[in-house]
């Protein structure tokens, strides 16, 4: 066993027993280690019968996500705790397959000089479900396809060059497979410097792997498959002009640079501690505006999957890989519309379920509703 999926969460307990409930109803063969934030005493109940999850190695553990340097002890400390030499980060929301694993695990086995390796990253959107008993985002038809980003290739052979040339065009390497000890030390750096803004953390991850080694894509599997229009975590994240312009950002981005560049320098001699400190800070502008003005991302509408398949073999996918793909997502599409699943969270997360329900009201009777003693108390049931 080559592989440890971990996945750190905090809120939206729903997606966290459907993305449980798919691993193990694809038989996972891999240790799945959940790193909750949250203070939800039905998943702690859920998780904690073996009898749920009966087709997955899983370790529980909580962690309480009281500002970001807690969640980023966190998630070191998960890290820390896989026996393997890969692992996998998995956001709650979003889907992996044992196949596309598989393959990214047997190109690190080959390419030692490699902190991390992605296939294409796509997203699945979830139409509005026609069924009455149908969960809002959680479950409904995937009716859309989209290829998120275009694929990237950091294999210069000098960090300063792959940092370069990540800081040219956005790509979130986050959701690549990678070295225990190349997440691991990513994850440490965010603890030491404390980064205060989530998608600069996300930038500075995705830059110190590159100091551990060569990131690269393989285009002919999906490696990540994400749910659209799903994340919360930059939901109240205003624009980067905004943001740029407060002291706290602004130190933040300072000492994070230092950091870094001190680290490039220690890694790599021959990059100057100022040469490092310079590539940084002429490029991360440029790299920032890209992002913020929305052109980092693929320019695909979301389509049938026919068409997302297509733009794929654009990418060099076969129409073998194409079918492999479509095999590999059948349990996918069965969990976003299972009865069975729908059945599990009635018996075991009733009260989790109806919290959902009731947060997708209008937003002035859920906050009254929440702050409620009966809300008080449902919440942290």
């Amino acid at each position: 066993m080559s592989i440890t999926i971990v996945m750190p969460v905090l809120g939206r307990p729903l997606f966290t027993l459907r993305s449980l409930w798919y691993l193990n109803s694809i038989g996972l063969p891999w240790k799945v280690i959940v790193a909750d934030g949250g203070n939800y005493r039905a998943i702690r109940r859920i998780l904690g019968d073996k009898g749920n999850f009966p087709n997955l190695d899983l370790t529980y553990f909580r962690s309480p996500d009281v500002d970001v340097r807690a969640y980023y002890r966190k998630c070191l400390a998960a890290v820390r705790m896989a026996e393997t030499p890969y692992v996998q980060i998995l956001d709650n929301d979003d889907f992996i397959t044992i196949n596309a694993l598989k393959t990214m695990a047997a190109f690190l086995d080959a390419h030692p000089d490699h902190s991390a390796v992605g296939g294409i990253v796509s997203n699945v959107h979830i139409g509005k479900s026609a069924r009455r008993d149908g969960i809002r985002f959680v479950q409904g038809p995937a009716d859309r396809w989209t290829v998120m980003y275009d694929p990237k290739f950091l294999e210069q052979s000098t960090a300063a060059e792959r940092v370069g040339q990540h800081l040219s065009r956005y790509f979130p390497t986050y959701y690549s497979l990678h070295r225990k000890q190349a997440k691991a030390d990513a994850y440490d750096f965010l603890v030491r410097t404390g980064i205060r803004d989530l998608p600069l953390h996300e930038i500075f991850l995705s830059l110190h792997t590159l100091l551990s080694g060569k990131i690269t894509t393989i285009c002919s599997t999906v490696g990540y498959l994400r749910q659209a229009n799903s994340s919360e975590a930059h939901a109240t994240v205003r624009p980067w002009p905004h943001r740029i312009l407060q002291d706290a950002w602004q130190s933040d981005f300072r000492s994070a640079v230092e950091e870094f560049a001190r680290t490039m320098h220690a890694l790599e001699p021959s990059t100057s501690l100022a040469a490092a400190r310079d590539l940084l800070q002429d490029r991360i502008g440029w790299f920032i505006s890209t992002v913020s003005t929305g052109s980092a991302y693929h320019g695909s509408r979301p389509d049938a999957l026919e068409a997302m398949l297509a733009e794929l073999k654009g990418y060099g996918a076969t129409d073998q890989d194409c079918a492999a793909l479509v095999s590999d997502w059948i349990p996918v599409i069965g969990c976003l519309d299972s009865a069975e699943f729908r059945r599990f969270l009635a018996a075991e997360a009733g009260d989790l379920l109806a919290l959902w329900k009731l947060q997708h009201l209008p937003d002035r009777v859920w906050a009254a509703w929440k702050n409620s003693a009966i809300g008080r108390s449902l919440r942290h049931k």
